[in-house]
Order: structure tokens, then C-alpha cells, then sequence
């Protein structure tokens, strides 16, 4: 039976997760490579709120059989590698995003790489070369988390965020204007953009299958405060996800209306 005590806490509990949720509603775009915005969504505004709630009872003042529970569990430190299925995941998915590009601008005549939907669009050969460009910052970002020292306190500051890229980061769930430094320029040739694509992405996936780092527990500070910390695996894991989202993008750009002919 739940004590007056405990009622009270739900119900603090519940108008605190509001609370924060309509906070972040107002913050701003959170995510200088794309990951995502300011999002209307129910279901990234659901994921929001759970996270606040997780934070709550975290903090809350717990019982002696809980905290004993939290204390055990704190015994068994998680392995910071990757494990085989992981490995395995961020491969297939570097290799499904790299095909699902090379499909979608192969046979595009330059007439079709240039065309803009609107004058404040990217056309498609914008969209590879921001591609490009943020796939050399993102393996930079996971060879920086790999040159700071383990983080002790690394399961608790990434805890959930690798299952948050993944729901969000492909599925195109909200919008944040890329920073400066990863803008499409204009100043690479179609075959420039091409070259620089493979020989980025041979880089990572050959990383990706053959590093025997703990990347886990090697963290480097995403510029927004509600991401914070990841680790180098979720960075590593980063540049499929984004390929994917603006691999979407490119056939969104191709079945606009206006878009050229062959």
C-alpha cells in the first residue's frame, strides 16, 4: 500500500517531468550535428520527460533495500567495449547507409545534383557534401573522446543515449541547422565530394572492425547541455545514423516538385 508520503512523491514526481518537459520545449536546437532539435513530437517529447523522471528518482531519498540494491549493482562495472553484436550493428549500418547514398545520386545527371528545391534548400550535391564533411567531424570527435582519459563516470553520463540515436537520428525525428563548419561550401567538385565519401568511409568501417579500444568508457563533451557526454562508441555509431538521415533527405530533395528531368 502506497504511504501518504509516497503519494506526495508521485505526484511531485509526475508535475516535476511536466515541468521539465515544457522547459526543453523552449530551449534550442541541441545538436550541432543534426542529431535533432526542437522537436514537436510526441514521442521525442515522451523520451524527454522519461528522462527527467529517471533523473527524480535517481535522486530521490530511497529506502536501505534499494540503496543496497544500487550499491551491488555498482560492484559489477559494465565492460566498456563494444561488444560483438554492437560491432556488428554499427558495420551493417555503415555499409547499408554507404549503398542506400550511392544509390540515390549514382545515375543523377549535374543538372539533377544542382537543382534546388528552394532557394534557402540544399540541393542534393549540398546534402553529399554536408555528408562528407560530417563524417571527417564526427571520427574526429570519436578520436578526441579516445585521447582523453577513461571517464570513471562514464555508464552513468551516456546511460540511454545510445538507444536515443538510434530512435531519432534516421527517422529524420526533428530538424537543427548544422553549424558553421559542416555547411555545404560549394567548393568541392561532385567528383571531390565522391572521393573524399569512399575514402572516409573505408576510414570508419575499418575502425569500426578492427579497433580493440574500450570506447565506451573514453568521453568528449557534445556541445549541448541536454547530450552533454558521449563516448566514443556512440560518436562511432553517430555517422551511420546521420548518413541515414540525410540519405532520406536526398530522395526527399528528388520527389519535390519541380525536380529535374533526365
Amino acid at each position: 500500500m502506497r504511504t501518504a508520503a509516497g503519494r506526495a512523491g508521485v505526484v511531485k514526481l509526475k508535475k516535476s517531468s511536466i515541468e521539465q518537459g515544457a522547459d526543453y520545449k523552449s530551449a534550442p536546437c541541441l545538436n550541432s550535428f543534426c542529431l535533432t532539435g526542437c522537436d514537436k513530437s510526441g514521442e521525442l517529447r515522451l523520451a524527454l520527460q522519461l528522462a527527467y523522471t529517471s533523473h527524480y528518482i535517481y535522486n530521490a531519498p530511497q529506502s536501505p533495500a534499494i540503496l543496497f540494491g544500487v550499491a551491488a549493482q555498482s560492484l559489477l562495472a559494465a565492460d566498456p567495449s563494444m561488444t560483438p553484436p554492437e560491432r556488428s550493428q554499427i558495420i551493417q549500418l555503415m555499409k547499408d547507409s554507404e549503398k542506400e547514398f550511392l544509390q540515390a545520386v549514382r545515375d543523377l545527371t549535374d543538372e539533377q545534383w544542382q537543382w534546388k528545391p528552394a532557394p534557402e534548400r540544399w540541393s542534393v550535391g549540398e546534402v553529399a557534401e554536408h555528408i562528407v564533411l560530417s563524417e571527417g567531424a564526427l571520427f574526429a570527435k570519436v578520436q578526441e573522446a579516445l585521447r582523453n582519459p577513461p571517464n570513471a563516470d562514464w555508464e552513468k553520463k551516456t546511460e540511454g543515449k545510445t538507444e536515443f540515436l538510434l530512435r531519432v537520428m534516421a527517422p529524420r525525428l526533428g530538424k537543427a541547422q548544422a553549424p558553421e563548419e559542416i555547411q555545404p561550401q560549394g567548393k568541392l567538385t561532385r567528383t571531390e565530394i565522391m572521393t573524399r565519401f569512399a575514402e572516409g568511409r573505408l576510414r570508419s568501417l575499418r575502425f569500426a572492425e578492427e579497433t580493440k579500444a574500450t570506447l565506451k568508457d573514453h568521453t568528449a563533451e557534445h556541445p549541448f547541455p541536454i547530450f552533454n557526454t558521449l563516448n566514443a562508441y556512440q560518436w562511432l555509431l553517430y555517422i551511420p545514423l546521420h548518413n541515414q538521415r540525410h540519405d532520406k533527405q536526398i530522395e526527399e530533395v528528388k520527389a519535390t516538385a519541380g525536380f529535374p528531368a533526365k
